[in-house]
């Protein structure tokens, strides 16, 4: 399967395959513990679980390092202004996970609104990698 783009092709083997393995190197192993955590606590818990923003923040570096990584391959100028943009928003991220974390881990702070917050950072996060992650290999493409 090719996605077709206006200038090139973009394998879907060599982009969004290699993404998605590093994904689930990052996800997996969360999903697992909160799967056996839900198991003995009810099902509510896999979505209520304050590890998901410790995913966030593997993710969120993974993303990064990846990101310049493949840039580095290429052998083309790096723009430092946009990796300094990029590691703020990093960090940014990484620190609304580590808040939100150790809100969620009080006794009555696991709040719906806690919950939400929680979901909007790991979607951002898995946002964020798979734009990262595969335009780092498109551009060693």
């Amino acid at each position: 399967m090719e996605m077709k783009s206006s200038n090139s092709t973009i394998n879907f083997k060599k982009v969004i395959l290699p993404a998605l393995y590093e994904y689930f190197l990052v996800v997996l192993p969360v999903f697992l513990y909160v799967f056996m955590e839900a198991l003995h606590k009810g099902m509510y818990f896999l979505v209520s679980s304050p590890e998901w923003a410790i995913a966030s923040i593997f993710l969120c570096f993974q993303a990064s390092s990846l990101y310049v990584k493949g840039l580095l391959h290429t052998g083309k100028k790096i723009n430092g202004v946009f990796i300094g943009v990029l590691y703020l928003f990093v960090l940014v991220m990484i620190v609304s996970a580590i808040l939100n974390a150790n809100m969620a881990m009080d006794e009555n702070g696991n709040t719906l609104a806690s919950i939400m917050v929680r979901l909007l950072i790991i979607m951002i996060s898995t946002f964020t990698f798979f734009v990262l992650v595969c335009s780092s290999k498109i551009s060693n493409s």
